[in-house]
């Protein structure tokens, strides 16, 4: 059976930044008001959602809870914004990553000055509300750059947490989790490019990268807590 949506939003079409095979298939007035517009690119997305249960249930703590909220927030926006296509789902997915990130690197400055659980994820919480806020909706700018901040001061923070306490940046999540992160944007970047080798899977595959890398940065700074 053929879901459809509202013929008006028609309208408020707005084409994904990735996963442009999927993209050019519905290009059409008809293709438009088909659900999900990008299939792959639609359901991929549940790896944020078992991202955020791994750690949930691995370290049952109340941090852990609010990541798998920011977590499943971005599972729900990034599915709407691919299946639909229109301007609101990609607004609320642009505002859950901000969320995501803003939390996580207020994670790591929460652990290192050894705030308790309770007000660390109140931090969080608070923290990923406003910035998913502020970020979309009232100072407005390029998106991968502002994400690529938050990424960038939460590894320079462990970084320097490693070297100060003489631990080997080679031990542990922190280096795989780095390269995940490396390896997904590659898959964006190929696939943005139209030069990822399997059609439909460029911008899936970086769902999925991504959300692991997410996880494993999450863990590492639960390690040194």
């Amino acid at each position: 059976m053929t879901i459809l949506i509202n013929p008006d939003w028609v309208t408020q079409y707005s084409e994904c930044k990735g996963g442009w095979c999927e993209e050019e298939l519905n290009h059409s007035e008809q293709g438009l008001t088909k659900v999900p517009q990008q299939p792959v690119n639609t359901y991929t997305n549940i790896a944020y959602l078992a991202g955020g249960l791994f750690i949930v249930f691995q370290l049952n703590t109340l941090p852990a809870i609010v990541f798998f909220i920011t977590s499943l927030y971005l599972c729900v926006g990034s599915s709407l914004y691919h299946s639909t296509s229109t301007r609101w789902g990609g607004s609320i997915d642009v505002s859950a990553m901000y969320g995501l990130f803003s939390g996580l690197t207020f994670y790591y400055l929460s652990a290192l000055i050894g705030l308790e659980d309770t007000l660390t994820a109140l931090i969080m919480f608070v923290v990923a509300i406003i910035m998913g806020y502020l970020l979309r909706f009232k100072y407005k700018g390029n998106v991968h750059l502002k994400i690529g901040i938050f990424i960038l001061l939460t590894y320079g923070f462990l970084v320097w947490t490693y070297l100060i306490n003489n631990i080997s940046l080679i031990d542990g999540y922190l280096i795989v989790s780095f390269a995940v992160f490396l390896i997904a944007y590659l898959s964006w970047i190929m696939d943005f490019r139209r030069v990822f080798p399997i059609k439909r899977w460029g911008h899936g595959l970086f769902h999925i990268l991504s959300a692991i890398a997410i996880s494993m940065l999450f863990y590492t700074i639960y390690l040194i807590k």
